[in-house]
């Protein structure tokens, strides 16, 4: 950016003629601000955050694109470092604005970039400082409890090109090395418990289906009979206004003017209630059939999926699944979560339930429903499972 006089001169003391051209042309189209962008500079700048915007170039590579762009230090002329180029990129100047005392503005200079690229860059950039951190490289790191000394979770450490794992108090009595494919071996056998085949899929689908017609017949009974209810209070209502405003009741022989409004209050404040229940009804609402759909189909293939998943997803389907994860002489314990538990208990009953009253449906609405909304909000809580 250059700072411009208010006579249309650029204040630098190394006056550049050629940006001062370009300055000179631009004051013929609009009036020049008190700071604009750098005529020669600028496009540069901007071909610097397109590169890093790609999302694929460590910093150092991008310190090599910046000088082959001619972004160099101002008073050396050389190659910037690492810090440098790091500092332009990460800057909000370049979005428009301003900082000053922990405050941020919007600045008179036009952005280069956008406050979303300027965002997405600021990812990148903290993505590519992670990926080098070897915490990063641990799937299990601080997501385990010691069963020894239960005060600190279980931290990562390589042994030749072997991750492997020990409690993270020095103090603890036990802090034996777990190898991450032990570890993992045992969770995947606690996934495969979770893990429903077809067959028993569509079987509580069924029984799904089966409960959700019912609920819905008797949640159209109710509604009709709100709306009959809301229909004699309206009547009602203009009955009183009626009674009112006849002329026999000019004296207030039949309602006084403190029994109509009183009267009227109430019946106001029932329509209001009646109207606002008939409202929550009209509400388009996910159905939590369908939530039990997307739950069973997660659910048939979760054993692949982990085996598949990136370090942040694998963490991601373990909160989902349960909680209070422990290691205990090298075995791993955990709580499932609800609904997961669930499935266990269908697993193990489902061969000998198949019958019109077994137990199954008998709990299929209450307490799977509230499970399922549990599930919703743990999943949505953090980044969605992979598919």
């Amino acid at each position: 950016y250059l700072n411009i006089a208010p006579n249309g001169t650029i204040t630098h003391k190394n006056l550049d003629p050629e940006k001062q051209e370009k300055i000179s042309q631009l004051s013929k189209i609009r009036q020049l601000k008190r700071i604009e962008q750098d005529p020669l500079m600028a496009p540069q700048l901007r071909k610097l955050f397109d590169k890093a915007l790609l999302g694929n170039l460590p910093l150092r590579r991008l310190c090599d694109e910046a000088f082959e762009l001619g972004i160099v230090g101002v008073k050396s002329g050389k190659k910037l470092g690492k810090s440098a180029v790091d500092k332009i990129l990460r800057s909000s100047f370049y979005t428009g604005m301003f900082d000053y005392e922990a405050e941020r503005y919007n600045g008179v200079h036009d952005p280069i970039i956008s406050i979303q690229e300027h965002k997405k860059i600021h990812e990148i950039l903290d993505g590519a400082k992670r990926s080098k951190s070897p915490q990063q490289r641990y799937t299990y790191s601080q997501k385990i409890l010691c069963g020894c000394c239960r005060k600190r979770r279980l931290s990562g450490d390589f042994q030749k090109e072997t991750p492997y794992y020990r409690c993270a108090d020095s103090n603890c009595t036990n802090r034996q090395y777990i190898r991450e494919d032990v570890i993992e071996e045992q969770i995947l056998v606690k996934l495969d418990d979770l893990q429903l085949d077809q067959k028993v899929i569509a079987f509580m689908l069924r029984k799904l289906e089966s409960e959700n017609k019912k609920v819905n017949q008797r949640e159209e009974s109710t509604r009709k009979l709100h709306s009959k209810r809301l229909h004699e209070l309206k009547n009602g209502l203009n009955r009183l206004n009626e009674k009112y405003l006849s002329a026999r009741n000019k004296a207030g022989e039949l309602l006084s003017d403190g029994e109509y409004i009183e009267l009227k209050a109430e019946i106001n404040t029932q329509i209001a209630e009646t109207e606002s229940i008939l409202r929550s009804y009209d509400i388009e609402h996910r159905s939590w059939i369908e939530d039990a759909e997307e739950f069973f189909q997660f659910t048939k293939k979760l054993k692949n999926t982990y085996l598949n998943a990136s370090v942040e997803d694998k963490g991601v389907i373990l909160n989902l699944i349960g909680s209070n994860f422990i290691l205990t002489n090298g075995k791993v314990s955990l709580e499932i979560a609800e609904p997961f538990s669930y499935l266990c208990s269908i697993k193990s009953t489902f061969n000998s339930t198949r019958t019109a009253n077994n137990p199954l449906s008998k709990r299929v609405k209450n307490d799977f429903e509230s499970d399922l909304v549990q599930w919703r909000d743990v999943r949505d809580s953090n980044s969605q499972p992979p598919a």
